[in-house]
C-alpha cells in the first residue's frame, strides 16, 4: 500500500508544480504584453483644477472623487459589505477578515450629491451661497451676492459653480449642482418650439457644447469659458433626458469666495480639500479607549467620514442635513458594541426684509450643528475632531501687508485667529506654521492642549484670517462654549513644492477637538457654532464679538480719528478717491504751523551760515569752543537746531496711521479713483495700468520680483510733483554745505520713488 502511493503523491507533486509555473508564467506574460490600463483622466482637467472658469476648481471625475483619491469603503460593491460572521470560502477567509478589519464598510453605499444654500441674488436677503458636497458632509464653497465684494482677479464671465463631472466617452460634462442667483439658474431656453416660462439649468443636465463649439470634458468647458467675458451672451447646447435644448446665458462678473478649494493657486501641489470635516476623536475610555494615532487625521479601523458619502436627510434652500452611521460591525473592532449615528446640519437665514438694505446686517454666517446618537443600551464616551476652513482669498498678497498684534513677528497672506476665555486676541502667522510643517517635529502647532487651563480651553473663537475676509468658528452660546481638548494650527498645502518667497500664502487651516463626552439613547453629543464668512468690516466684525481680528498696529488711536474724517468726506463726495485727497489736505494742514516754524528755522540757518563757517575756521582743531560758540550764536538769534526733527516726530504716527487706515478699510477695495477706468479701480491696491510681468527679465516683473507684475504710474506723478514742487521753492545754495544739503534731499526723493513703487 505504501508503495501504491508513492506515484499518486509524485503526481500530485507534479501537478501543483505545473500549476504554480502556469499561473506564474501567465501574470508575467499578463504584465509584460498586456498591462491593465489605468483609468482615464483628464489630465488637462486636472492641470486647469485651479483655475476658475465657468465651473471651477473642486470638479469631480464621473464617479464622484476627486485626483488621487484612495478607495474608500463606501465604494466596496455591496455584495463584499459583510459581517465577520458571515460564511465565506475558506481560502477566502483569512484575507476578507484582515480587510474588513483595517477599514471596514460603511452600512450601505451612498452616492455622490451636492447641495446648496442661500443664493448669490443680494435681492433674496441671502448673503451668500453656500456649496455643500456630501463628501464628507462638508463646506465646499462659500460665494457673496453683494456687488461690493467681487473677485478683482478673474475677469472672463461667470455662469456659477455647477459641479461638474465627466460623461463616458467625452460626451460633456454633467452638471451636479445650480445655486440659487446664479446666470445658470436664469438661463433661458432657445428656439421657436422653447416652452414658455421655463428657465435655468438643472441638475443632471448634460453640456455638450458652447457657442456651437463641442464640450467633451470639463477642461473643454473651462477653456470656453476663460475666453469669455461679464455681460456676453452665451448658447449653451445641452442634453436633459435624451432631449437636446439649447440655452442662452448672460454672463455675469465672477463673485467673491471667502472659501474655495484650491490647488497650485499658491504655487504648492496637493488635493483640493473640502472646509468644516468632521470626524471622532475618539472612541470609548481608559485603557478600552480608541483615538486618532499622532499624525493621522482619523481612526484607521473606522469608515473614513472625510472621504465617504454621507446620507443627505434634508435639503432646502436653508437647511441641508447629513447623516453617517456607524453599526455593530464598526464598534466591535474598537471593542465596544451598539453604533453611533453623526449628524451635520448647515443652516442659512436670509437678512430679515426691513434690514436687506444694511450691508453690516449680522447675516454673514452659517450655522453648524453636530450631533453624535448613540444606538445601544450602555453609555458610550466619545469625542470628535472638527476642521476648519480653507481656501481663503490671497488677492493682493504681494503688495498688502497685515500686522501681526506680537512685536518682531510677522502675518502672513493667511492666518490662524483665536481667542479663549483665557487669552485675549491671538495670531499664528502663515510663515510660523509653514516652518513647523516644513520642519515636521511637529508639523502642527498646538496652541490648547489638555493640560491646560478651563478657561484657556473654553473656546470664544477660533477662523482663518486674510487682509479682507475671514472665515471663524465662534460657539453659538459664549456662556456656555464646548470645553476643547486640542487646537492646533496646520498646513494643508503640499508644502515641499512651495515656490520661494510664497511661503505666507501657503493654504493653512486649523482642527479642534473636543473633551470626550459619554452619550446614551436618551442624551445625544449636541453642540452647535456658528461659522462667520465675510468681510473685515469694522461694524459688521463688532455684531459677532470679532473687532479684535481688524489689526491697525500700533497706531490704532489714530487710526479712528482719521477713520472718522474720511467717511465724513465720503458722505459729502461719494468717491472715496476725492475723499483721500481731501483728508490728506487735513492732515498737511494741521501740520502747517509746525511746517512754517520749520521753516523760518531753516531761513535764520541759512542767514547764520556765513557766521557758522567763521567759527568752524576760527576753532578748526577746537571742539568744545566751537561748539560753545555755536551754541550761543543760536541762542542769540532764537534758532533750534533740532527743529526739522519736530515735524518728523509728529508726522510719523500721523501717516503711520494713515497708510494703516488705507490699507486695511475693506471699503477702499474694488473703490474706483476715477468711475470707469479699470486700472485704478481698486484704492486698496496699486494702480495697474500695463501688465509687463512678461517683458521684464530676472523675474523682476513677477509677484516676488522687485518690481511686481504691473507698471504702477500714479507713484512716479506722486514723485515728479514732489520733485518740481521742491525745485520751485527751495532758494538758490549759498554755499557749499548747503548745496551738498540739496542734493542730498533730491537723492531722498528718488529713493521714496523706489519705495513707493
Amino acid at each position: 500500500m505504501a508503495k501504491a502511493q508513492i506515484p499518486v503523491e509524485k503526481r500530485l507533486i507534479l501537478f501543483f508544480v505545473l500549476a504554480t509555473v502556469i499561473v506564474v508564467g501567465h501574470l508575467f506574460l499578463q504584465a509584460k504584453f498586456a498591462p491593465k490600463k489605468p483609468a482615464a483622466k483628464d489630465a488637462a482637467a486636472q492641470k486647469l483644477g485651479d483655475k476658475k472658469g465657468g465651473d471651477k476648481k473642486g470638479d469631480q471625475p464621473e464617479n464622484g472623487k476627486q485626483p488621487g483619491d484612495k478607495a474608500k469603503p463606501d465604494d466596496v460593491a455591496a455584495s463584499k459589505d459583510k459581517s465577520p460572521d458571515d460564511k465565506v470560502p475558506p481560502e477566502k477567509a483569512a484575507d476578507d477578515q484582515v480587510a474588513e478589519d483595517q477599514n471596514p464598510p460603511p452600512s450601505k453605499t451612498v452616492a455622490p450629491q451636492w447641495v446648496s444654500l442661500g443664493s448669490v441674488d443680494p435681492a433674496t436677503g441671502f448673503r451668500m451661497l453656500v456649496t455643500l458636497n456630501n463628501r464628507g458632509a462638508a463646506v465646499e464653497r462659500i460665494e457673496l451676492s453683494s456687488p461690493r465684494y467681487l473677485d478683482l482677479e478673474e475677469k472672463h464671465g461667470y455662469l456659477g459653480h455647477l459641479a461638474l463631472t465627466n460623461e463616458p466617452d467625452g460626451q460633456g460634462c454633467r452638471v451636479n449642482v445650480v445655486g440659487a442667483g446664479t446666470p445658470a439658474a436664469a438661463a433661458v431656453q432657445d428656439g421657436p418650439d422653447a416652452p414658455p416660462g421655463i428657465k435655468g439649468l438643472l441638475v443632471g443636465d448634460v453640456i455638450r457644447g458652447v457657442d456651437e463649439q463641442p464640450i467633451a470634458s470639463i477642461s473643454g468647458f473651462r477653456t470656453a469659458m476663460e475666453k469669455s467675458k461679464p455681460g456676453e451672451q452665451v448658447k449653451l447646447d445641452v442634453v436633459r433626458g435624451g432631449a437636446k435644448i439649447v440655452f442662452t446665458v448672460t454672463l455675469g462678473r465672477q463673485s467673491l469666495e471667502v472659501i474655495q478649494p484650491e490647488s497650485e493657486q499658491n504655487g504648492s501641489t496637493g488635493p483640493d480639500l473640502a472646509s468644516f470635516l468632521l470626524t471622532l476623536e475618539s472612541v470609548g475610555a481608559g485603557k478600552d479607549a480608541v483615538s486618532i494615532p499622532l499624525g493621522e487625521t482619523e481612526i484607521a479601523s473606522l469608515p473614513s467620514m472625510h472621504d465617504g458619502h454621507w446620507e443627505v436627510t434634508q435639503a432646502t434652500n436653508t437647511v441641508a442635513e447629513f447623516k453617517f452611521q456607524l453599526d455593530e460591525r464598526h464598534l466591535k473592532r474598537l471593542g465596544q458594541t451598539g453604533g453611533l449615528e453623526i449628524i451635520k446640519r448647515f443652516r442659512l437665514t436670509p437678512t430679515p426684509a426691513p434690514e436687506t438694505t444694511k450691508a453690516d446686517f449680522k447675516s454673514y454666517h452659517l450655522e453648524l450643528e453636530l450631533e453624535i446618537r448613540r444606538i445601544g443600551e450602555t453609555p458610550l464616551p466619545v469625542a470628535y475632531r472638527l476642521d476648519g476652513p480653507n481656501g481663503l482669498p490671497i488677492e493682493g498678497w504681494w503688495y498688502s501687508n497685515k500686522v501681526h498684534p506680537k512685536m518682531f513677528s510677522a502675518a502672513g497672506a493667511r492666518d490662524v485667529v483665536y481667542k479663549t476665555k483665557g487669552t485675549g486676541h491671538l495670531l499664528i502667522g502663515c510663515s510660523e506654521i509653514h516652518k513647523a510643517a516644513n520642519a515636521k517635529k511637529p508639523p502642527d502647532i498646538r496652541f490648547i492642549t489638555h493640560d491646560d487651563s478651563a478657561d484657556k480651553r473654553s473656546l470664544r473663537y477660533l477662523g482663518v484670517d486674510t487682509q479682507y475676509f475671514a472665515s471663524v468658528l465662534l460657539p453659538k452660546d459664549a456662556d456656555s462654549a464646548p470645553a476643547v481638548k486640542l487646537a492646533q494650527a496646520r498646513s494643508v498645502s503640499n508644502i515641499s513644492n512651495t515656490k520661494k518667497g510664497w511661503e505666507k500664502t501657503i493654504n493653512i487651516s486649523f482642527q479642534l477637538a473636543s473633551e470626550p463626552i459619554s452619550i446614551t439613547a436618551d442624551s445625544p453629543l449636541k453642540h452647535e457654532f456658528v461659522i462667520f464668512a465675510g468681510p473685515k468690516e469694522q461694524q459688521l466684525l463688532a455684531q459677532y464679538q470679532l473687532s479684535e481680528i481688524l489689526e491697525y498696529g500700533w497706531w490704532w488711536w489714530v487710526t479712528g480719528p482719521l477713520s472718522k474724517i474720511l467717511y465724513f468726506f465720503y458722505w459729502a463726495t461719494g468717491n472715496f478717491g476725492i475723499s483721500i485727497i481731501f483728508l490728506t489736505v487735513v492732515v498737511r494742514s494741521c501740520m502747517l504751523p509746525i511746517s512754517f516754524k520749520m521753516t523760518k528755522n531753516s531761513q535764520k540757518m541759512q542767514a547764520l551760515a556765513p557766521e557758522l563757517k567763521k567759527i568752524a575756521e576760527k576753532y578748526k582743531n577746537e571742539m568744545d569752543k566751537r561748539s560753545k560758540a555755536q551754541q550761543e550764536l543760536f541762542k542769540k538769534h532764537n534758532v533750534n537746531m533740532f527743529s526739522g526733527c519736530l515735524l518728523v516726530f509728529f508726522q510719523l504716527p500721523v501717516f503711520a496711521g494713515l497708510y494703516r487706515l488705507l490699507a486695511v478699510d475693506i471699503n477702499l477695495r474694488q473703490a474706483p479713483l476715477i468711475p470707469g477706468w479699470e486700472w485704478c479701480s481698486n484704492l486698496a491696491g496699486p494702480d495697474k495700468l500695463l501688465n509687463w510681468e512678461k517683458y521684464l527679465p530676472f523675474g523682476l516683473g513677477e509677484e516676488t520680483g522687485w518690481l511686481g507684475p504691473h507698471l504702477n504710474v500714479l507713484p512716479l506723478i506722486t514723485i515728479a510733483l514732489f520733485l518740481v514742487n521742491q525745485r520751485l521753492m527751495t532758494p538758490p545754495a549759498t554755499d557749499e554745505q548747503t548745496k551738498m544739503q540739496q542734493q542730498v534731499m533730491k537723492f531722498m526723493m528718488i529713493f521714496m520713488a523706489v519705495m513707493f513703487f
